[in-house]
Protein backbone atom coordinates (compact mmCIF):
# COMPACT_ATOMS: atom_id res chain seq x y z
CA UNK A 1 0.00 0.00 0.00
CA UNK A 2 1.52 3.20 -0.62
CA UNK A 3 2.18 6.13 1.29
CA UNK A 4 -0.22 9.22 1.06
CA UNK A 5 1.44 12.27 -0.72
CA UNK A 6 2.21 14.92 1.21
CA UNK A 7 -0.19 17.91 1.96
CA UNK A 8 1.69 20.46 -0.28
CA UNK A 9 2.89 18.06 -3.02
CA UNK A 10 6.94 18.04 -2.07
CA UNK A 11 8.23 14.81 -1.55
CA UNK A 12 10.82 14.92 1.31
CA UNK A 13 13.95 15.27 -1.13
CA UNK A 14 12.03 18.59 -2.24
CA UNK A 15 11.09 16.77 -5.73
CA UNK A 16 7.34 18.10 -6.73
CA UNK A 17 4.91 14.52 -6.89
CA UNK A 18 3.50 13.92 -9.67
CA UNK A 19 0.37 11.70 -11.15
CA UNK A 20 0.98 10.59 -15.03
CA UNK A 21 -2.55 9.88 -16.54
CA UNK A 22 -2.40 7.42 -19.88
CA UNK A 23 -5.57 6.25 -21.21
CA UNK A 24 -4.88 3.05 -23.12
CA UNK A 25 -7.28 1.74 -25.98
CA UNK A 26 -6.23 -1.81 -27.93
CA UNK A 27 -2.48 -0.65 -27.77
CA UNK A 28 -0.65 -2.42 -25.36
CA UNK A 29 2.64 -2.25 -27.23
CA UNK A 30 2.74 1.47 -27.43
CA UNK A 31 1.38 1.43 -23.64
CA UNK A 32 4.90 -0.63 -22.76
CA UNK A 33 6.83 1.93 -25.01
CA UNK A 34 5.46 4.09 -23.02
CA UNK A 35 5.91 2.76 -19.34
CA UNK A 36 9.56 2.28 -20.09
CA UNK A 37 10.14 5.57 -21.24
CA UNK A 38 8.30 6.75 -17.80
CA UNK A 39 10.66 4.25 -15.70
CA UNK A 40 13.83 5.75 -17.52
CA UNK A 41 13.15 8.85 -16.40
CA UNK A 42 15.93 10.53 -14.22
CA UNK A 43 12.72 12.00 -12.02
CA UNK A 44 12.66 9.74 -8.80
CA UNK A 45 10.28 7.03 -9.07
CA UNK A 46 9.03 6.87 -6.09
CA UNK A 47 8.35 11.07 -6.67
CA UNK A 48 5.54 10.00 -9.41
CA UNK A 49 2.67 7.69 -10.16
CA UNK A 50 1.52 6.67 -13.45
CA UNK A 51 -2.43 5.70 -13.69
CA UNK A 52 -3.28 3.45 -17.12
CA UNK A 53 -6.66 3.26 -17.52
CA UNK A 54 -7.68 0.35 -19.94
CA UNK A 55 -10.61 2.02 -21.95
CA UNK A 56 -11.73 -1.61 -23.36
CA UNK A 57 -11.80 -4.13 -20.49
CA UNK A 58 -12.79 -6.84 -23.32
CA UNK A 59 -9.16 -6.57 -24.51
CA UNK A 60 -7.30 -8.08 -21.64
CA UNK A 61 -4.11 -7.15 -20.44
CA UNK A 62 -1.54 -9.29 -21.89
CA UNK A 63 0.64 -11.57 -19.53
CA UNK A 64 4.12 -10.10 -21.24
CA UNK A 65 3.09 -6.41 -19.97
CA UNK A 66 5.22 -5.05 -17.53
CA UNK A 67 3.62 -2.73 -14.91
CA UNK A 68 6.13 -0.72 -12.64
CA UNK A 69 5.73 -0.41 -8.98
CA UNK A 70 4.38 2.88 -9.00
CA UNK A 71 1.77 2.45 -11.81
CA UNK A 72 -1.91 1.66 -11.40
CA UNK A 73 -3.56 0.03 -13.92
CA UNK A 74 -7.86 1.08 -14.45
CA UNK A 75 -10.49 -0.16 -16.40
CA UNK A 76 -13.49 2.38 -17.78
CA UNK A 77 -16.60 0.56 -19.22
CA UNK A 78 -17.36 3.97 -20.85
CA UNK A 79 -15.90 4.56 -24.55
CA UNK A 80 -14.12 7.53 -25.33
CA UNK A 81 -10.55 8.91 -24.48
CA UNK A 82 -12.43 11.48 -22.08
CA UNK A 83 -14.15 8.48 -19.60
CA UNK A 84 -10.49 7.10 -19.36
CA UNK A 85 -9.14 10.63 -17.99
CA UNK A 86 -12.00 11.45 -16.03
CA UNK A 87 -11.94 7.85 -14.16
CA UNK A 88 -7.91 8.53 -13.35
CA UNK A 89 -8.07 11.43 -11.22
CA UNK A 90 -10.32 10.16 -8.83
CA UNK A 91 -7.32 7.51 -7.95
CA UNK A 92 -4.46 9.64 -7.88
CA UNK A 93 -2.55 9.86 -4.72
CA UNK A 94 -1.25 13.38 -5.02
CA UNK A 95 -3.39 17.05 -5.00
CA UNK A 96 -4.06 17.99 -7.97
CA UNK A 97 -3.07 21.60 -8.30
CA UNK A 98 -2.96 21.56 -12.04
CA UNK A 99 -4.37 18.80 -14.52
CA UNK A 100 -2.82 18.32 -17.78
CA UNK A 101 -4.09 15.76 -20.25
CA UNK A 102 -3.30 15.56 -24.10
Amino acid sequence: MSKPAPKNNIAPNNHIMVSVIIPTYRDWERLQLCLNALSSQTYPQENFETIVVNNDPKDKVPGSLIIPKNCKLLEEKKTGSYAARNKAPLCVNVRLHQLILR
